[in-house]
């Protein structure tokens, strides 16, 4: 939904999950990149259930709303469980690199509660991931829409809920999960 100023009254019905494959369970509150589709800006988030039918009811999503079409659209399904997999379950709030110059500015991280590894430690539902994704907002040459960055695998913790934090002002180049 969508409340609008000035008095903040007016609520407007903007978008409905309706499950697999078009995500279901937004979990996490929204990141705002104003910085992209104009002067209004995008805003991204994720669903913890539906997208790939990889996982039973789904392993979630990434969206994107750009405020002045009020058009949800899907970016990317998170992949499940196993090598090479991107996770399920993103229960925490996206972070955006924002960093000028940065090669990866404008792509997304997030955190998935599930998925990715699933051996060793892990349950066969996996131990959760650490994801970057590259929106179709930005230009992703050399980079694929979603990647693994750190699949968690027991012994170096497991089943992530907070989302990341960036370090913004470019120093170390550090991700870090609260």
């Amino acid at each position: 939904f969508e409340l609008a100023e000035p008095s903040f009254t007016n609520l407007t019905f903007v978008h409905s999950f309706s499950g697999t494959p078009n995500g279901a369970y937004p979990a996490a509150a929204l990141t705002f990149d104003k910085s992209v589709g104009g002067a209004l800006g995008t805003l991204y988030g994720t669903t913890s259930a539906g997208g790939s039918t990889a996982c039973s009811g789904g392993c979630g999503l990434v969206f994107e709303l750009k405020i002045s079409g009020s058009v949800v659209q899907i970016i990317y399904k998170l992949t499940g469980a196993g090598s090479n997999k991107t996770g399920s379950a993103p229960i925490g709030r996206l972070a955006l690199d924002e960093v000028a110059g940065d090669p990866r500015v404008g792509h997304l991280y997030g955190t998935a509660s599930m998925g990715g590894t699933d051996n060793g430690a892990c349950p066969a539902a996996g131990c959760g991931t650490l994801f970057e994704i590259c929106p179709p907002t930005i230009s992703c040459t050399g980079f694929v829409r979603g990647a693994t960055v750190f699949a968690f695998d027991g012994t170096d913790g497991q089943n992530p809920a907070a989302g990341v934090l960036l370090d913004l002002t470019g120093a170390d180049g550090l991700l870090r999960s609260g």
